[in-house]
């Protein structure tokens, strides 16, 4: 397993340099103190299977800029924010953005452990604190481009139409909407367009 480690803080990546092989014995960590460095090592390393990425880096407009660029260079690579912001407008937005998961710096090392195994499972992962509404949270963590295609799934149209409408490939498509299917803890995506339309987070075509 291949994971990068983006963190401004040398001390920090040194503790996940000791936890994570914990975690995985046969682990390749890669370090970068900026997202410049990060982006490079993402272009670099094309089979990595994990980005871990601070929201204190001070080399863009805001906190979630680094993880656009991430998010907009590799739009499948799952990326955990790992932070010490803990408000629940920080995470939903990092989720809204593309994030994968939010772990908070303060977690455990099981819960740390446990957020990443289900992250690379391609579950969407976001702290205790904001699981209590399991479907308003799930309507929240949906990125904009996933909301995209959702709206299509919504319209009848297949996983090629919707490739061809958006510009983007087709297996990139299957992997939204299979996110889009366990955020909102569907079995397929009818139920996944059901439960969207119940919760008010797209309108329904039926009538159009």
């Amino acid at each position: 397993m291949k994971i990068l480690v983006i963190d401004d803080h040398a001390l920090f990546r040194e503790g996940l340099k000791a936890l994570l092989p914990r975690f995985c014995d046969a682990l390749q960590l890669l370090e970068a103190a900026s997202c410049e460095l990060g982006l490079a090592q993402l272009v670099a390393h094309g089979d990595l299977d994990l980005a871990l990425l601070d929201l204190g880096l001070r080399d863009g407009n805001d906190r979630l800029c680094c993880l656009r660029r991430l998010r907009r260079t590799d739009p499948t690579l799952p990326i955990a924010i790992i932070s010490a912001h803990e408000s629940a407008a920080t995470v939903r937005s990092a989720l809204q953005e593309g994030a994968n998961g939010y772990i908070l710096k303060s977690a455990s090392k099981d819960e740390m452990f446990d957020a990443l195994r289900r992250i690379l499972a391609g579950d969407v992962y976001c702290p205790p604190t904001l699981s209590n509404d399991s479907d308003k949270v799930a309507g929240d963590i949906l990125t904009n481009r996933q909301r995209e295609v959702l709206e299509l799934v919504a319209r009848g149209e297949s996983n090629k139409a919707i490739a061809r409408r958006l510009g983007t490939a087709e297996g990139t498509v299957r992997i939204h909407v299979t996110a889009i299917i366990k955020a909102l803890d569907a079995v397929n995506r009818t139920e996944a367009v059901i439960k969207a339309i119940r919760l008010g987070y797209i309108a329904d075509f039926a009538d159009d």
